[in-house]
């Protein structure tokens, strides 16, 4: 045999004697990655005339990558002398692990795709190879080498899930919730990895499938906690908050739990729950949420709501300042840290949070009032006169120049009205007399109704130089002249209960047409310039207290006080079951009759032929020595039957924002 040069610059020159045992001998070196002594080995069995098998040669080749860390020689690697050499083992073994232990991926990853060339149906090397593209961002590489692997292996519930995984790693909630529900049916009920299906179709917008698939579950068959949580929230955005809580309850009786999932049912009962259960399990679930994470912002958010709402100002502070430390622009998180600074009388640092605010919420007008109203009761009146002027000049800009033309632009704006379908759903179920109406029509009209009422008001505050534009709208006064004047003719106080129908804000209107001695309790701030203001018992800058006792002087001194029984803007309000809902309903107005003496009406307006109308019907007065209990229930009784009748007419006097309508929810629905 001529002499030849080797690969490795080493020259190979037949010798004489029998080669056999010398690539037996060059093996067990190169296994035991002894690269000198091997090659030594290969190259005299080489040179003696022994043709090399396909393992020997693949060994020797390893032996040149490993000895000289030649790249070059890496990427020469053939996949056929791998599969020739059946050498799975062998390149696992002396080029894939020592690449790894050695932290070096980019040479761990060349060698795979050698080796996936070789032997393409390898499920854990491209596993293997694709976490290296995740590592190193590549990918669609890495999602690649996922799916190929996942075809191989089908039922592998850690591939299946991890082929999800990677693509929300990757920014691909899309394409992770296209091809969730495929995943799902390959994995058992109770596998882990359902909780990332359950995600990526939340993250992909894709809340039905997200629902359908935590329907088919088994809350007490769950293979994670994680999945409990993702599944209660899957519910929950779908509108099945009943289901939801029901399913959570369940898993943790079942013995999962985490922070997650306490915060996922907390937050349904908050949601959808009544009032009741907000107090109860809503406090408790949240409670548990916070000891098990108690720095997460949303689990210390919702805890400070519930607080808030349950009269726990000062521990509400405390969790709320935790969730804004987090996210300190989160607008719901710091109005509720600022009611709950407010509740606590910490007026001034509410205030700062309001201004605050106002920065970030140029166009909420109920923050203005909010604002105005805790600045005057910090004694920052000037700064409180200043935001509200700015507020009025900032409305009056968006008005036309007539109410004829601003009521004629309504119908304009109605697209952009917008109103809680639960809202809707309910009225639609009260509405009387009205089968053949179409519904997209009725509800134009009933967001007509709320649009012309909030205009009303508006025009009162911005146009008050005009505000006779909008009293031309008012009708025929002789029926309220012919209601009121027994009590005029007395000089006797009453009390006028209204709830929020119709164009709630006409009330102050048609109490100074008929020249009435009136006070309204309403949220407009004592700073108004306006001059039906100074008729206003303000909730937006005085205590509690301080609005009982002006309500009871003004009766006592002979005005009608008008009151929107169910208008509380604060939470936690009271309420009151009715029509299959909770709406806010305070007894004041009932008990302040009784302890006064003082006859009440029931008081609505309506829109009837282009003009406002009005309804007034009489309300209980106290039987000889009747006890408040019951006669407050008496009283409560026949409110809410003539709301009932209200509530039935139609859609445009159901105004839909406000009062009675913060309450309601949306009945548990299956997804």
């Amino acid at each position: 045999m001529p002499e030849e040069t080797l690969e490795d610059g080493r020259t190979n020159a037949p010798k004489e004697g029998d080669a056999s045992g010398l690539y037996d001998i060059a093996r067990r070196a190169f296994m035991r990655e002894d690269w000198e002594m091997g090659a030594d080995a290969y190259l005299a069995a080489h040179g003696a005339g022994a043709p090399p098998a396909a393992l020997d040669r693949l060994l020797f080749h390893i032996s040149r990558i490993r000895r000289k860390d030649d790249a070059e020689s890496l990427a020469a690697l053939k996949p056929s002398l791998i599969r020739s050499a059946k050498g799975e083992a062998v390149v696992r073994r002396l080029l894939i692990g020592p690449y790894f232990r050695a932290g070096r991926s980019s040479e761990a990853a060349v060698a795979l795709e050698k080796l996936l060339e070789a032997y393409p149906d390898l499920t854990d090397a491209r596993r293997q190879l694709a976490g290296i593209y995740a590592r190193a961002g590549r990918w669609d590489e890495a999602i690649s080498h996922l799916d190929l692997a996942a075809t191989g292996s089908p039922k592998d519930p850690g591939l299946q899930g991890a082929r999800l995984q990677y693509r929300l790693m990757a920014g691909k909630a899309d394409d992770a919730a296209r091809i969730a529900p495929d995943v799902s049916r390959r994995l058992p009920l109770s596998s882990p990895e359902q909780h990332v299906v359950l995600l990526s179709l939340i993250r992909g917008d894709r809340i039905k499938d997200a629902a359908d698939v935590a329907a088919r579950l088994d809350p007490s068959r769950l293979g994670s906690a994680q999945v409990a949580a993702s599944a209660t929230r899957a519910l929950l955005l779908a509108g099945a908050g009943g289901q939801a809580i029901k399913f959570a309850e369940a898993a943790i009786a079942a013995g999962q739990d985490s922070a997650d999932l306490r915060t996922n049912l907390g937050e349904a009962i908050l949601t959808t729950g009544r009032p009741r259960d907000i107090a109860s399990k809503a406090l408790e679930h949240l409670s548990a949420a916070v000891a098990q994470s108690p720095d997460d912002p949303r689990a210390n958010a919702l805890y400070g709501e519930v607080l808030l709402r349950t009269n726990r100002h000062e521990e509400a502070i405390v969790a709320l300042e935790k969730a804004n430390a987090h996210e300190a622009i989160n607008p719901k998180n710091r109005i509720y840290y600022a009611r709950a600074l407010r509740a606590a009388g910490r007026h001034s640092d509410a205030a700062d949070q309001y201004v605050d605010l106002l920065q970030h919420t140029p166009d909420r007008w109920a923050s203005y009032r909010q604002t105005v109203g805790v600045l005057t009761q910090a004694g920052r009146r000037e700064e409180a006169s200043k935001i509200f002027n700015d507020m009025i000049a900032k409305r009056a800009a968006t008005l036309p120049d007539s109410f004829e033309a601003a009521l004629a632009d309504l119908p304009n704006r109605i697209e952009g009205a917008v109103v809680p379908q639960a809202r809707l759903d309910w009225a639609w179920s009260l509405r009387q007399g009205q089968d053949d109406v179409d519904r997209a029509e009725w509800e134009r009209r009933a967001k007509w109704g709320m649009l012309s009422d909030l205009l009303i008001i508006d025009w009162l505050e911005c146009r008050e130089h005009q505000a006779e534009e909008a009293m031309s709208l008012m009708s025929n006064l002789d029926r309220a002249d012919e209601v009121f004047a027994p009590m005029r003719e007395k000089g006797q106080g009453f009390i006028i209960a209204t709830a929020h129908l119709g164009p709630l804000f006409s009330g102050p209107i048609l109490l100074e047409l008929c020249s009435l001695p009136s006070r309204w309790v309403a949220s407009t701030p004592s700073i108004a310039d306006a001059h039906y203001a100074a008729s206003v018992i303000s909730t937006s800058d005085q205590s509690d207290a301080q609005v009982v006792k002006a309500v009871l002087k003004s009766l006592h001194d002979g005005y009608a006080v008008g009151i929107a029984v169910d208008g509380s803007g604060r939470l936690g309000s009271p309420t009151t079951r009715f029509e299959g809902q909770d709406i806010t309903y305070s007894d004041f107005a009932a008990r302040a009759a009784h302890r006064s003496g003082t006859p009440s009406l029931f008081y609505a307006a309506r829109w009837e032929d282009g003009r406002i109308a009005y309804t007034f019907e009489p309300l209980p007065t106290p039987e000889p020595r009747e006890e408040v209990g019951p006669f407050s229930i008496r009283w409560r009784d026949a409110y809410l039957g003539y709301l009932r009748t209200q509530l039935g007419g139609l859609p445009e006097n159901l105004r839909l924002a406000g009062g009675l309508w913060s309450c309601i929810r949306a009945p548990d629905s299956a997804p």
